[in-house]
């Protein structure tokens, strides 16, 4: 049986993060990744020549002494390359005011005192609810990143992916792809010593294994419901997460660079649930063949994929009627687009579950301190966005370098 200090089980950018700097320390470190790539939620796909990311392609952290600057020093790794945005995006009202989102905060004022003019006065500004909404639907996209310098990543979070890879196995650490993990291996005391393979193989640890899963696949699946305290599979029982329907489109370069801006945060109405009235049009900067690669991203309740379809004709019907409603919102809010923008391809919840295996293909989750990163386990932590209490990749690799410290600390 091959042992290692540290297995890893999950190449998101939460265990490739956790895992490079343990091997920037010197632990003898292994990442296990079910798929063939590594990037779990941060990854893209290709099709018909356009590169898509699955994200909003915009980054916090990337500052002096911010998250991801600090990890790259420390790994001694040349980071990807980043661009800082500005404005960082545009929110589009639903009465046609536009309001760039920068660092620049005078400017940010003057825009805030045309669009809402009841809150001249900045102590009034909390008892409107359009302003209200207005940050809501921010602190929906981005969370906390809102008050913080974006940036763009050449080459999108597969860049940042690839370079915590590279940092890994310059360090000794070994990365194996296409190596899913069924489940913790235990003792005859109940004590975690390794991990068992889908092949069949056991890979045993002497020091720690950190879980890249979600907690339900973490609990569930590694650990076993079975091994689990009781108030944690309630607290399991009660939390939820949100999903996400998407649409990978390419518009003409003429067309996008016509736009007020490449990210777009879509407001269409005052009133009713706001996930329904929200969408982020994140576009790529790269041309193919006079045209560009464009993620439109809105929130879907993960439920409502995965029950009441008897066929696979009910689940594409439900894909279809979803896309005519976001198709028709996309143009209402941006009208500049027209003919010039094409659908390449959609992703619902349960493309995404097959992406991921991540439970109801579940890809929005903060867990409010509902979970720590220590389970009741002293050798088996958790490195994940589901435990995280922000989105986004800056949480997981704050996250990372927070588990990383306790099996390791630096020294």
């Amino acid at each position: 049986m091959t042992t290692h200090e540290v297995i890893v089980v999950g190449g998101g950018i939460g265990g490739l993060t956790t895992a490079a700097l343990l091997s920037a320390r010197g632990v003898n470190v292994c990442l296990l990744e079910r798929g063939e790539k590594v990037g779990g939620c941060a990854s893209s796909f290709e099709k018909f020549g356009y590169k898509f990311e699955l994200g909003y392609g915009i980054y916090s952290g990337w500052n002096e002494s911010e998250i991801h600057t600090r990890v790259f020093q420390e790994l001694k790794t040349e980071p990807p390359k980043t661009k800082l945005l500005k404005p960082s995006y545009i929110v589009r009202l639903p009465d046609g005011f536009e309001i760039p989102i920068s660092n620049d905060q005078k400017e940010v004022e003057e825009y805030l005192r045309s669009a809402f003019p009841e809150c001249v006065d900045t102590a009034a500004r909390f008892s409107s609810h359009r302003f209200n909404r207005f940050i809501t639907a921010q602190q929906h996209i981005f969370g906390n990143q809102t008050n913080k310098q974006l940036h763009t990543i050449e080459g999108g979070a597969e860049s940042l992916a690839n370079a915590l890879v590279e940092s890994i196995k310059r360090n000794g650490g070994v990365v194996r792809l296409n190596s899913p993990v069924l489940r913790l291996a235990f003792d005859t005391n109940g004590k975690a010593v390794g991990v068992d393979l889908l092949n069949g193989e056991r890979i045993g640890f002497t020091k720690a294994v950190v879980s890249n899963l979600t907690v339900w696949d973490t609990f569930g699946r590694l650990i076993g419901l079975n091994r689990t305290p009781g108030d944690v599979r309630q607290k399991l029982k009660d939390f939820h997460g949100k999903g996400a329907y998407q649409m990978f489109l390419s518009i003409d370069e003429e067309i996008l660079n016509a736009l007020p801006s490449k990210r777009i945060l879509a407001l269409s109405d005052w009133e009713g649930e706001l996930e329904e009235s929200l969408f982020m049009f994140s576009a790529s900067p790269n041309a193919h063949d006079g045209k560009c690669a464009v993620t439109v991203s809105t929130f879907v309740n993960v439920e409502n994929w995965f029950q009441f379809q008897e066929s696979q004709d009910a689940i594409e019907e439900m894909d279809q009627e979803h896309l005519e409603k976001v198709w028709r919102r996309l143009h209402l809010m941006i009208p500049e687009l027209g003919d010039g923008v094409e659908i390449i391809e959609t992703f619902t919840p349960r493309d995404f579950y097959e992406l991921t295996r991540r439970r109801l293909g579940t890809v929005f989750t903060k867990s409010n301190k509902s979970f720590s990163f220590k389970t009741h386990l002293p050798n088996v932590f958790i490195v994940s966005d589901t435990i995280t209490n922000d989105w986004g990749i800056t949480a997981v690799s704050e996250l990372a370098l927070e588990v990383a410290n306790e099996i390791a600390p630096q020294s």
